[in-house]
């Protein structure tokens, strides 16, 4: 067991320049497989936790003290792969909401907690690598200019090879007239009708370009004959970087536990794949168990120093209020069926996107949820 922690805690990148961005893939991609694996993998976390927190420092009373925390937070972190977490966004993450700020020592379950926290965060952070890391390498290739599509589709009779615009016109209507006049005059319904033709074809070229783009990217209520629901359903795709975003949720116990966010289909999905059986995802869990939260049920969203003035501020740890920017990093969802979720995020533009793709998934669902503390 031993050798088996130790080898999970042992350096898992080299610090040094890489051989480039596929360099940097391969190293991030083996780093979030071996994070994957450990949240996966519960019983084997816990057990290394165990070892090291039995090999820390500990009192008389057996607890650990909590300056040997901040070190082994750290180190593991960096052993992880992660080269950018700073004690200071540990401490905002992962253990704040598991202990309190006066508290000196940490016990064998609290260490746990924290742990599992922080390896979310490492998680974060490879993933994010790794999207940049994959642009590097693959970047999305642009749309070719749209003078190639007109190109492509211009008549045999091409009027740009002559010197005035109305020897162009002549030749489009039949005529060897250089003069405006004699054109106009004598073929002028002809020319009409021929720059009407290459008008519509320029269009149908267009919005041939416009379709292609529109089939990648449906927008709300663009396309005649779709059905509302079909429509809204590709809502989540306007809301980059929300889905996947780590973020802690207050469970029945009053603790908080990290979660991965997902709107989609105008449902809130949170899963977990550390939390234990008995905790709950809200404050008030549904009474099916279930991590997923209609949005068309949203009734209201409360952010920031708002949340003070609900009723669930009596059941949020008080860690939350430390400091204005901790608060506003909180949000507060009340749902139909006195169902609530309180979640707190890493930073607080986070916490304003989310807020934002939930108001707007719930639109596309027919409900216009309250706000209070979001700007519109």
């Amino acid at each position: 067991m031993g050798q088996q922690a130790a080898k999970s805690f042992a350096p898992c990148v080299v610090r040094g320049k890489g051989n480039g961005p596929e360099g940097d893939q391969q190293q991030l991609t083996v780093c979030i497989q071996r994070v994957e694996r450990l949240l996966s993998d519960t019983e084997t976390l816990k057990r290394e936790c165990d070892a090291h927190f039995r090999r820390a420092g500990l009192d008389a009373h057996g607890a650990m003290r909590r300056v040997e925390l901040r070190r082994l937070l750290w180190t593991f972190a960096h052993s992880l792969g992660s080269t950018e977490l700073t004690w200071e966004a540990i401490e905002a993450f992962a253990v704040t909401g598991t202990l309190e700020a006066s508290v000196p020592v940490v016990t064998e379950d609290e260490f746990y907690r924290c742990v599992t926290k922080t390896v979310h965060l490492v998680a974060a952070e490879l993933r994010r690598k790794l999207q940049e890391a994959e642009a590097k390498l693959h970047p999305t290739p642009q749309r070719p200019p749209m003078q190639v599509h007109r190109e492509s589709s211009a008549t045999p009779k091409t009027p740009s090879r002559h010197s005035t615009p109305w020897a162009a016109l002549a030749e489009l209507s039949g005529s060897d007239a250089e003069s405006p006049v004699s054109s106009q005059a004598s073929h002028g319904s002809q020319v009409e009708e021929k720059l009407a033709g290459a008008t519509a074809q320029e269009h149908l070229v267009v919005q041939d370009v416009i379709e292609q783009k529109s089939f990648f990217r449906p927008a709300p209520w663009e396309f005649e004959g779709q059905s509302a629901p079909d429509q809204c359903l590709q809502t989540h795709q306007d809301t980059p970087g929300v889905n996947g975003m780590t973020v802690l949720v207050l469970s029945n116990e009053g603790s908080f536990d990290p979660h991965s966010l997902l709107v989609k289909g105008g449902m809130l999905v949170l899963s977990s794949p550390v939390a234990e059986a008995r905790t709950g995802l809200g404050m008030f869990a549904a009474s099916d168990g279930s991590n997923s939260f209609d949005l068309s049920l949203l009734e209201t969203i409360v952010c920031g120093a708002a949340v003070a003035h609900t009723p669930a501020a009596a059941m949020i740890p008080g860690v939350v209020w430390k400091t204005p920017e901790s608060t506003a990093r909180t949000v507060v969802l009340f749902f139909a069926a006195e169902t609530a979720l309180c979640l707190w995020f890493q930073e607080v533009h986070h916490c304003t996107l989310c807020c934002e793709a939930l108001r707007n998934e719930a639109r596309a669902y027919g409900t216009e949820p309250l706000c209070d503390g979001l700007h519109a």
